[in-house]
């Protein structure tokens, strides 16, 4: 995985041949982008949340990154005739920007799909009646 940053046009492009790219890893990249000195004048470019313990072994809830300040992802342009399918997993992605809060970028001969999921919802039941258990 590989991706390089288009700091005029706020873009985080993943390069070609990559076609598949996690949350976790473009929230790692973006941070360390962030830390380096030269890019210390940039706003934040991102907010991410999420891998807190469900209290399950080995269960946490996802990871959700929001993309600041009209940054976007893009996947490097193919050279077609075909278009090259490209997916970011594990993870949700929203953004806040002037192209209809859209994270994606377009590129020629690119199809980007993100594999957006929930995390499960707490439900509150107010009841003082004793529930029947099924099968007992």
């Amino acid at each position: 995985m590989s991706l390089t940053f288009d700091r005029d046009n706020k873009l985080i492009i993943v390069t070609a041949p990559t076609v598949i790219i996690t949350v976790q890893d473009l929230v790692n990249a973006i941070r360390a982008y962030e830390d380096d000195q030269a890019n210390m004048d940039l706003p934040q470019i991102v907010n991410a949340a999420g891998k807190q313990s469900l209290g399950l072994s080995g269960k946490y809830v996802g990871i959700t990154m929001e993309l600041l300040d009209d940054w976007r992802i893009q996947f490097e342009e193919r050279t077609g005739p075909d278009y090259t399918r490209c997916f970011v997993t594990d993870g949700n992605i929203t953004a806040i920007n002037t192209y209809n809060n859209e994270p994606v970028a377009p590129a020629a001969f690119t199809w980007v799909t993100i594999e957006q999921s929930t995390s499960p919802a707490l439900i509150t039941v107010s009841s003082n009646k004793p529930r029947a258990i099924p099968g007992r």
